[in-house]
């Protein structure tokens, strides 16, 4: 058996995991019924953005079945993302302990797993911000799972980070592995911070390792690096985690040369004027 057919296996097998789990097996037949996906294309979708994510552009995520896959992979049990969700959820608790009532995540691809806490706390709103809308009809069935009244909690923007400006007024501003698929993400994320009340927070998890995706316009090749890029768009920050993929679990990662991990932060604006750049 070849190795690129034994990973395909346990691949299969990772998601038939989560097919089987008491809680998102349910959910997501519910979702695959409604949305009038098949299995074999959410399953296609799964081994696409595993074996073939260098040659995948930003459009790939236009498909139901593409954000069906992306959503199957934050739930696997022990994978990277759930911790990085576990850990952004945490941060979040800290800050609205702090009083941030009004949340933004850019790019969100589909439902994080904190909402499914977040939208129960009263006062709190967020808004899922993604330039297509697939992402917003995709989103709406995870929600509609959740038996929770989230309408007046959670609403939706149409946002590209090419081409359009976020608005202002959130008190907590999230980028989760989304700011690298823009065009020139620095300049677009200097614009959000200059733009944003002086005491805005910022959660951002940013993929570290070298880069050849056609869908990602930087990279990062350590953390201090990060580090210097966020200083430079104008963010300290405040508190940091690295989390790494797990092998057997995260089989992407397995195929990134030089290995991968996401670095996860927690900053908050710095003072003074940002200078213009270009990426």
């Amino acid at each position: 058996m070849t190795d690129e057919r034994a990973a395909r296996l346990r691949l299969r097998s990772v998601v038939n995991g989560v097919l089987r789990h008491e809680v998102y097996g349910p959910r997501l037949g519910r979702i695959v019924a409604e949305s009038g996906l098949r299995w074999g294309d959410v399953l296609e979708a799964v081994l696409s953005y595993t074996f073939d994510l260098h040659h995948l552009p930003n459009s790939f995520y236009d498909h139901p079945a593409s954000r069906m896959a992306l959503y199957v992979h934050t739930l696997v049990d022990r994978s990277y993302q759930r911790v990085r969700a576990d850990l952004a959820a945490d941060y979040l608790t800290r800050l609205l302990a702090a009083g941030a009532t009004r949340i933004v995540d850019v790019g969100f691809g589909v439902p994080g797993r904190y909402l499914e806490s977040l939208i129960r706390v009263p006062g709190v709103h967020v808004t899922l911000a993604d330039r297509d809308n697939t992402a917003e009809t995709f989103a709406t069935m995870v929600l509609d799972c959740l038996g929770v009244d989230w309408q007046g909690r959670v609403s939706f923007a149409r946002h590209d980070m090419d081409t359009d400006v976020l608005g202002v007024g959130y008190d907590v501003y999230m980028f989760m592995d989304s700011v690298e698929h823009a065009r020139r993400p620095t300049d677009y994320l200097r614009g959000v911070v200059r733009r944003s009340a002086p005491d805005a927070r910022f959660i951002l998890a940013l993929p570290i390792g070298r880069c050849d995706m056609e869908m990602h316009s930087i990279e990062w090749l350590d953390e201090a690096s990060a580090e210097r890029w966020l200083r430079s768009c104008g963010l300290a920050p405040e508190r940091t985690d690295v989390v790494a993929p797990v092998t057997g679990i995260d089989l992407f990662a397995e195929r990134i040369e030089g290995g991968f991990r996401d670095f996860l932060v927690l900053c908050r604006r710095t003072r003074g004027r940002l200078n213009r750049s270009r990426d």
